[in-house]
């Protein structure tokens, strides 16, 4: 398999829109200039549906992406045509290709009880709080009790999975979409992306 060409195809299909890996596949086959275009050889076979998502599957568990955005990083620094000061930082939305699942209803919840707890029922309640609290995930905590834990544990613990997110939009609206969050940082001055983090719509 010609990967380096599978990975160009990969990227030229976002650029021309192509909606997904059957009709990106069904292009090359029918469009030998096309072909030529993402860098396959004549001698070539077309790759199938199965190989893009095998290699897919490979570079998303592998940090080999990340690795080459730093030398590149690295390098435009050594070269001078990374010396801006200014950086931009926002996030931006990705909608997941995966359908929502609907989640399962609650059961309704028992009317609380007016009136003070009794020093009994305080007791319980507390115990009740303090370990929920325990079991809650990073990001489940309060923004003030992730202060102090570390830079390597937050990037760690960033939920990855599709959420729905919302977004004020240039109008002051609220927008909705199922999927993820890029946060970049960007120089505003040669456009390279300085570091990047994808994370859960919500």
């Amino acid at each position: 398999m010609n990967y380096g060409a599978m990975i160009q195809s990969l990227i030229i299909r976002i650029v021309e829109r192509i909606p997904t890996i059957k009709d990106l596949v069904k292009r090359l086959v029918h469009d030998p200039l096309f072909r030529f275009d993402c860098g396959f050889l004549v001698s070539d076979v077309v790759p199938s549906e199965s190989s893009y998502s095998r290699m897919i599957q490979v570079i998303s568990e592998s940090d080999v992406l990340d690795k080459m955005n730093d030398t590149l990083i690295k390098t435009a620094m050594l070269e001078g045509f990374l010396n801006d000061e200014h950086v931009a930082i926002d996030a931006s939305h990705f909608e997941a290709r995966d359908a929502f699942t609907p989640s399962e209803k609650k059961a309704p919840k028992t009317p609380k009880k007016r009136g003070r707890k009794t020093k009994a029922e305080r007791a319980v309640w507390l115990a009740e709080q303090v370990e929920k609290k325990g079991n809650q995930s990073t990001y489940e905590k309060e923004l003030k009790e992730q202060l102090d834990i570390p830079l390597e544990t937050l990037w760690k613990d960033v939920p990855i999975e599709p959420k729905w997110g919302v977004k004020k939009n240039s109008k002051g609206k609220n927008t909705f979409w199922f999927g993820y969050k890029a946060h970049l940082a960007v120089s505003t001055k040669s456009q390279y992306i300085i570091t990047r983090l994808m994370s859960s719509g919500n």
